[in-house]
């Protein structure tokens, strides 16, 4: 969090100082107020990374600042902090634009430093992609692109954004470039997070040459050649990252025109892949929590309403269930909260390997989770949320402490007429009944 810049804004003085000196430490920039500033002159003086910002303030209310930082800027990530355990109101803040909330007092700095590292991470990310736009527009401008080109540039800036596959991408540019260049095969080699893969087009000769291509680029080049294919080769890369490669195959040579016509329409399918993957990434960052992985509180509500509004219309079962950790606060106290954190990815990787696909799992926040479970009725999410409680329960977290710790969860099954937050409010009250009846247990009206 080098050099990175935070705007913090809470009336209380020793709040200030308490983050202040906490981001000085892993150093970062911090700029406090005890009250609002003139927002639309200290965004353009200091161009924060992040702003944190009380939820109560002197004369105006958060969410009213919040708004004024948003109809400024709609990108800043801003974090809130309060005191209320109003959850109503913290979701309003989220739906309001917040990246996050905090309550207050502070527990976990570890949370907040890793909290606000992603929020900085997402903004910068999508001011990179701002960046590249603007390269992309300086390019056209400076190369003066002939109509084929612009052509076969708008089509790619169609698929940004709307296409979040990278299939489309490269099935696009093989359709575009038969019109322009004679060739017979396209074959890419692109790495992702999967290690190093390969497409191959027109999609029918995939099934006649897969096998032979395996091996790698070189290795299917070699092949291509035996088969009697000249071929053009062109790197996809950007200023930022290499993708891989490109190449166009046909029985006869290439022109000189051909081989510069590739190479000029590869720089620009590099500058839509990168622009495409960046866009993927924004997205990744905007709904998953940053500490252990799963599904973050504003997409998991988000989800809740679509399964509800699926559950009505088709008469599918739905079920959720909330579960809490039981006294997550004493392996913070005892093990510290580097161990808690630990923790928290650990049981989030047992829900992640005890669910379905069609499952949603998410952090609702602080040491709560969220299982969204559709075509499932109550008899079977007991049976679900009895089964990760076990799992739980039998795990050993961090071999250097042998952590055990168990959980609790309220169930709450889908009816006519409810919204998200009375299903919400439901799980609670359950999982409420839970911990009154001495934990370790997951609880429903019926069960």
């Amino acid at each position: 969090m080098k050099e990175k810049k935070i705007l913090i804004i809470d009336d209380s003085k020793e709040v200030n100082e308490i983050l202040r000196d906490y981001f000085m430490s892993v150093g970062a920039i911090t700029y406090t107020y005890t009250e609002p500033p003139n927002l639309r002159e200290v965004l353009k003086e200091k161009d924060p990374h992040l702003i944190l910002l009380d939820f109560v303030l002197p004369n105006i209310s958060g969410i009213e600042l919040l708004k004024e930082i948003k109809d400024i800027n709609p990108h800043i990530p801003v974090i809130i902090m309060t005191g209320y355990a109003d959850m109503e109101k913290n979701i309003e803040s989220l739906r309001m634009g917040a990246y996050a909330f905090f309550p207050k007092p502070f527990k976990n700095f570890d949370e907040i430093y890793f909290t606000a590292k992603n929020a900085i991470t997402y903004y910068e990310t999508y001011n990179r992609t701002l960046r590249l736009s603007e390269e992309i527009r300086q390019k056209l401008e400076q190369e003066k692109l002939n109509l084929i080109e612009l052509e076969f540039l708008k089509t790619l800036q169609q698929l940004i954004g709307e296409e979040e596959d990278t299939d489309a991408l490269f099935g696009t540019f093989f359709k575009i470039l038969k019109k322009f260049i004679p060739f017979d095969i396209l074959y890419v080699t692109f790495t992702s997070e999967g290690g190093t893969n390969f497409r191959i087009f027109p999609q029918e000769k995939s099934y006649i040459y897969s096998k032979n291509l395996e091996n790698g680029a070189e290795e299917g080049i070699r092949f291509f050649e035996k088969e009697g294919f000249h071929f053009l080769e062109s790197s996809l890369s950007t200023k930022l990252k290499s993708y891989g490669k490109a190449y166009i195959l046909k029985k006869i040579t290439f022109t000189q025109y051909e081989t510069a016509e590739f190479n000029r329409f590869c720089s620009h399918l590099s500058l839509a892949l990168e622009k495409i993957l960046l866009f993927n990434e924004i997205k990744n960052l905007s709904i998953h929590d940053g500490l252990t992985g799963i599904y973050n509180h504003s997409f998991l509500i988000k989800s809740l309403d679509e399964e509800i509004i699926r559950s009505e219309r088709y008469g599918s079962p739905l079920s959720i269930i909330l579960f809490d950790i039981d006294d997550f606060k004493r392996v913070n106290d005892t093990y510290g909260h580097l161990a808690g954190d630990a923790v928290l990815k650990g049981v989030a990787e047992i829900f992640k390997g005890n669910l379905r696909n069609i499952d949603i799992i998410g952090r609702y926040g602080g040491e709560e989770f969220l299982a969204i479970l559709p075509e499932t009725d109550d008899k079977k999410g007991i049976t679900v949320g009895e089964r990760l409680r076990r799992e739980v329960a039998h795990k050993e977290f961090l071999d250097e402490y042998r952590i055990k710790i168990t959980l609790s969860g309220g169930l709450a099954h889908y009816e006519k007429g409810f919204d998200s937050r009375k299903l919400l409010q439901t799980a609670d009250d359950y999982l409420y009944q839970a911990k009154r009846k001495g934990k370790n247990r997951i609880c429903h009206g019926k069960y």
